[in-house]
């Protein structure tokens, strides 16, 4: 198994640890998948700090190495108009699939 990256800091961190087998290339390999969820503070590959709200790591061993992904803490939170323009835009885009899908008239018209 390889090393998980350098932990500098955590808060109230939640880890799982899952050892199964994934098939890749036709041949099944032994995988250990360490997920940590809550705010955690990690060193990365060139030295610098990695904030993230949670991360998951595959460890496939010496064949393949380790996968590294950081769900990102966000540096500044969206304010209230740039969440309303999310919404706004789920919204169009849900009008639009259920248009392009004859599903319109059916289903009525989305408040």
């Amino acid at each position: 198994m390889g090393a998980l990256p350098k932990v500098i800091g955590s808060w109230d961190v939640v880890e799982t640890v899952e050892v199964t087998e994934r098939l890749i290339a036709g041949e099944l390999l032994p995988v250990t998948i360490t997920r940590r969820v809550g705010l955690c503070q990690y060193e990365g590959p060139d030295g610098k700090p990695i904030l993230a709200d949670e991360a998951t790591f595959l460890d496939y061993g010496s064949k393949l190495g380790m996968t590294k992904i950081y769900d990102r803490h966000p540096e500044t939170p969206p304010t209230e108009a740039e969440r309303e323009a999310g919404r706004e835009h789920i919204r169009q885009v849900a009008i639009q699939a259920i248009t392009e899908q004859g599903l319109w008239g059916k289903i009525g018209r989305p408040a």
